[in-house]
């Protein structure tokens, strides 16, 4: 139902194993759009500098690595679907005992890839035979036309279409440290600990507008999420609860609007879920994550 057709090049250069440089290419084809825009460019360049094969460097046998590498691509990413670009019709929609098809999907003639832009730098670091080991990276992705359900006027018969709409910018940084503790002929005992700080925000929309969806593992559809311009790609969305009226036990909720029966910390509030206004309630991506990993060989075990 679907083929993709690639054509790939790639380019190595090493010099005195000190410098290398790294390029690639690719031209994609896929089913999945239109003749029009089904063909996408792709590539990728990236380098790096060993520090500690440089002959000032030789006589520092405490560093064992030392290196700096840094990258840039474009990638591309294809519609899940098959037919997102077609008018499809569905069969199973009989009238007055006559066959029937109405139409199953809204097209759009210009679906096209969904592009990436990355950028990666990086700083590694070895001490005393990699008994010491570090690395500190920072990463940039600017997604542009992503491929999103777009909100439609029901008029249409749809309450949706599949378009290339918005961007979004990841950036972060990336820790990793770590060590051997215990290093000899018969054991080896490693341990590191990674730390990431990730920042996703929403930088472009169509028209500005907002898009509000619901949890996307489906595991409750009562967890509502939106895209806005300058906020979070994961921001919570909803009524604020205020806690309960402590002589009735009602549920409060902040209005944040011109209604109100009372006020609780200074700030206007409604016994009645309905007349609070939707607001951003918070973030779902944490501020820091990270992990501990370890790893130990006794005897080749």
């Amino acid at each position: 139902e679907e083929g993709l057709l690639s054509a790939l090049a790639s380019l190595n250069y090493d010099y005195d194993s000190k410098y290398y440089i790294t390029g690639t290419f690719r031209r994609d084809g896929s089913s999945r759009l239109a003749p029009e825009t089904r063909w996408g460019d792709f590539w990728s360049v990236s380098g790096s500098w060993k520090i500690n094969n440089e002959e000032w460097m030789k006589d520092i046998d405490w560093i064992s690595n030392l290196r700096i590498r840094a990258s840039y691509g474009i990638n591309g990413t294809l519609p899940s679907g098959n037919y997102g670009w077609r008018s499809l019709a569905s069969f199973g929609s009989p009238y007055n005992e006559n066959p029937g098809a109405l139409l199953s999907t809204v097209a759009d003639a210009n679906l096209s890839w969904e592009t990436s832009y990355n950028t990666n730098i990086a700083v590694e670091g070895g001490f005393w035979d990699q008994r010491l080991y570090t690395t500190i990276e920072f990463f940039n992705r600017d997604s542009k036309d992503l491929l999103q359900d777009v909100p439609i006027s029901t008029i249409t018969g749809f309450s949706s279409s599949l378009q290339n709409v918005g961007e979004i910018n990841n950036k972060g940084l990336e820790i990793e440290l770590g060590g051997d503790i215990i290093r000899n002929e018969e054991l080896t005992w490693d341990a590191s600990i990674t730390a990431s700080m990730i920042k996703s925000e929403v930088t472009k929309l169509y028209g500005g507008q907002d898009i509000i969806w619901s949890d996307p593992t489906g595991g409750d559809a009562r967890a509502y999420f939106i895209y806005r311009e300058g906020e979070s790609t994961l921001a919570f969305w909803g009524r604020e609860w205020a806690g309960v009226d402590k002589e009735t036990g009602v549920n409060l909720w902040y209005s944040n609007n011109d209604n109100e029966d009372t006020k609780v910390n200074g700030r206007s509030v409604v016994y009645d879920y309905s007349d609070a206004d939707e607001v951003i309630l918070g973030n779902v991506h944490p501020s820091l994550f990270g992990g501990f990993n370890t790893d130990i060989e006794w005897k080749g075990l």
